[in-house]
């Protein structure tokens, strides 16, 4: 995930159960934040959607 592709990304995200899958998106959200911190406001835009 990268800012030229976020919108793309945002799209096919709402294509799945958010909901109850919930607890696997935030795990994969925080372990790809610490392996490269420089992205956090990508993912937190994302997470904020």
């Amino acid at each position: 995930m990268n800012a030229s592709n976020l919108p793309i990304f945002i799209n096919e995200i709402f294509q799945y159960n958010i909901v109850r899958g919930r607890g696997s998106l935030v795990r994969a959200v925080i372990e790809a934040q610490i392996e490269s911190p420089f992205n956090t406001p990508m993912y937190a835009a994302s997470v904020s959607v």
